[in-house]
């Protein structure tokens, strides 16, 4: 059976088909454009209407530069607020300016090695970790105090599950460059706004031909005539003509400006549903006029507007009066063709400048973390601590003290007693249960999987911010630490504590790399080298030996904790022995307190030293009579009483500090753990004897 047609009758058809061909061939030699209801139409007819006012025309010209003044103050207030609070840029951006100094800080050789991140810089650059001191036994270890950091508010690096809110500067910036959901939306909002530009550029141009085009009236002549129930304009008069060409000039200026800051504002928008919302406000400010022109012309001004008809305006080249058919495709392929090349181009540079936002933060958070003690200058880089912990997921031994510098292994009234430090030789020093030749002080866990040696992970290098994080923490891992303190060299525990301005404590694991020959090869001037080549560069950061140097007092040396900058008394450090032994005197040994932590009071005779994480520097130099001693340049004073010292001073900083002796306290401990045991097994006799009757 033939198939049906919808029109039986071919001739019907073909006069259709020749009608349909004769109407485009038409309107490709002559095309129309829509007359816009806004205030520059507005304008226009006033100009036309011999009716209308001088106030009438003042007014719609006033209108019109309100609209602009307004226009022009929304998209500055924009491009403002993307310069100083979203942007880049080391001159203008306060959000990446401390970042600039920082880094350059970082360059100068150790110039401020002590001036490192802040605590809360770290949570804003970096993350927010957070780390549990545990007293368990690690599987294949000997340990059974240890710390883990987790990174808060989700406990992994994956991005993309993070709240915006809650993302670091690095999250945001590997969300953007590694979030397939994002750059489609990224790419889908940035192509729609280039169609919206285009789409005004054409009305633009297009009233701009119907303009020019336009006969111009002289006299009495009619602008406007009447056909059927709607009106059409015939004529310009010279005010008209000029007043359009006017709106023209504005209107593509306006344009323009939106066009380039809203591109900027596209491409530093982090999160989609801002980018949905941003991309609204942009056509909310280029839409302003409309919305003006709705709210404030009188209902009789917008009837007539409404009832015009199309301008008429010719193409000056005629190509698609000549050619209408490749016309349509030309213009097809050439808008949608360069919508999608100026959103490529949009993608590539914000994909630019957010690789450069990652290697900047990854660099501060890599090399500019605090170092371990603000008593000594340090020529080498250390990472914000929890970074790399959590990057490589890694449980290791517990530091000397935690968190404000108190003790951290043993429950001892609310906080945790250092037990296991009553036969060392060091404040350095832990005990002797981990294979320094093939693991160190850190196992890993990853994927909850483990433990693994660190050296061992093998971690795959495709190219994505995490694998590169990684490997760099993986280069910078000291597995045997070795130190240079005093001139000696040798090989230590740790250090295992950061020390943030103004005397913050937190554990870390031992991660560092030297400055020269090290880290310099990613610092280049101006801006951290490409970070995809950061696992090549720093090779030499493994087996770094740590250099303790004393800190001088030149200018260049200024420090943000102020009497920090006294030079500490290095050489004395040496000479504290075994600090539970009394025999030196009564004050030698390790002392405990609530507030201040671990106290190590080194007695000869009528001198001593005490050294402290809270005081200015550390050890000072103290005077001992009788039962009495005092710090030499601190007013602090300690009275020895019922084996306890009694702390008072201006320079105590609390109330009510008293030291208790560790080694008292762990024979307590035992002493408590032995009568526990004793009354359990009691108790199991017990209950054995009341079964046998």
């Amino acid at each position: 059976m033939a198939a049906p047609f919808l029109f039986e009758d071919q001739d019907i058809l073909s006069d259709i088909d020749d009608g349909f061909a004769e109407a485009e061939q038409q309107l490709a030699t002559k095309s129309e454009i829509e007359v816009d209801e806004d205030l520059y139409t507005n304008a226009v007819m006033s100009m036309l209407s011999p009716a209308d006012t001088l106030a009438t025309r003042l007014f719609a010209m006033l209108l019109i530069i309100t609209v602009a003044f307004l226009q022009v103050v929304l998209t500055g207030a924009i491009r403002t607020h993307v310069n100083v609070a979203m942007g880049l840029s080391p001159h203008e951006s306060v959000k990446t300016k401390s970042m600039h100094e920082l880094y350059d800080d970082l360059r100068h050789e150790g110039r401020l090695q002590y001036i490192r991140l802040e605590k809360k810089d770290v949570t804003q650059l970096c993350g927010d970790f957070q780390y549990n001191l545990n007293e368990q036994q690690l599987p294949g270890t000997n340990w059974t105090a240890h710390f883990e950091y987790s990174k808060v508010p989700v406990n992994n690096w994956k991005a993309w599950d993070i709240p915006p809110t809650d993302r670091s500067d690095l999250d945001t910036a590997r969300f953007v460059l590694e979030n397939k959901e994002y750059m489609s939306v990224y790419l889908i909002v940035s192509f729609v706004w280039i169609l919206t530009i285009i789409n005004e550029v054409r009305m633009i141009l297009q009233f701009m031909l119907a303009v020019c085009q336009m006969r111009v009236v002289y006299g009495d002549d009619k602008v406007i005539r009447k056909e059927d129930e709607d009106f059409r304009i015939v004529a310009f008069t010279w005010s008209a003509k000029v007043m359009g060409l006017a709106c023209v000039v504005y209107r593509l200026f306006i344009c323009m400006f939106i066009t380039v800051v809203g591109c900027q504002f596209l491409m530093w928008t982090s999160t989609n549903i801002e980018l949905i919302l941003n991309a609204l406000a942009l056509t909310f400010v280029l839409e302003l006029d409309h919305i003006t022109y709705k709210a404030t012309i009188s209902r009789s001004r917008q009837n007539l507007i409404s009832k015009l008809k199309p301008l008429t305006w010719s193409d000056p080249v005629g190509f698609s009066s000549r050619h209408p058919n490749v016309s349509k495709l030309v213009m097809m392929i050439s808008v949608l063709g360069s919508g999608a090349f100026v959103t490529w181009l949009l993608r590539d540079k914000q994909h630019d400048a957010y690789r450069d936002m990652f290697a900047l933060v990854a660099a501060t958070c890599l090399f500019q973390g605090p170092t371990p003690g603000y008593w000594s200058q340090f020529h080498a880089t250390f990472p914000a601590p929890g970074l790399c912990e959590t990057l490589l997921e890694l449980k290791c031994e517990a530091p000397i003290v935690g968190e404000s510098g108190r003790p951290c292994v043993e429950d001892w009234e609310g906080q945790r007693l250092c037990k296991f430090y009553v036969r060392t030789d060091s404040m350095f020093s832990t005990w002797s249960s981990i294979d320094w030749m093939r693991q160190g002080p850190c196992v890993a866990y990853p994927d909850g999987k483990g433990p693994y040696p660190v050296m061992s992970l093998d971690i795959k290098d495709d190219r994505s911010t995490f694998s590169i994080l990684a490997n760099v923490c993986q280069r910078m891992y000291q597995q045997q630490p070795m130190i240079m303190f005093q001139g000696k060299q040798r090989y230590a525990t740790g250090p295992r504590i950061r020390v943030y301005p103004y005397k913050e404590f937190t554990p870390a694991a031992p991660f560092w790399c030297g400055y020269k020959g090290g880290a310099d090869a990613v610092l280049t001037r101006y801006k951290p080298a490409p970070f995809r080549t950061w696992r090549q560069r720093l090779k030499t950061c493994r087996s770094t030996t740590l250099v303790y140097s004393s800190k001088t007092n030149s200018a260049s040396s200024s420090s943000w904790v102020g009497s920090e900058e006294t030079q500490m008394e290095a050489n004395k450090v040496a000479k504290l022995n075994n600090m539970t032994k009394p025999t030196r005197g009564a004050f030698n040994g390790i002392w405990l307190s609530k507030t201040w932590g671990v106290v190590v009071i080194s007695q000869n005779g009528d001198k001593a030293m005490l050294s402290n994480p809270n005081l200015p520097y550390s050890p000072q130099k103290a005077s001992v009579n009788g039962g009495n001693i005092t710090l030499d340049d601190l007013d602090i004073k300690g009275e020895l009483k019922a084996g306890k010292i009694y702390l008072s001073g201006a320079n105590v900083m609390s109330d009510n500090i008293v030291l208790v002796s560790q080694a008292d306290e762990i024979k307590n401990i035992e002493t408590k753990r032995k009568q526990k045991k004793q009354d359990g097994d009691g108790s199991r006799s017990s209950s054995s004897s009341g079964d046998a009757r």
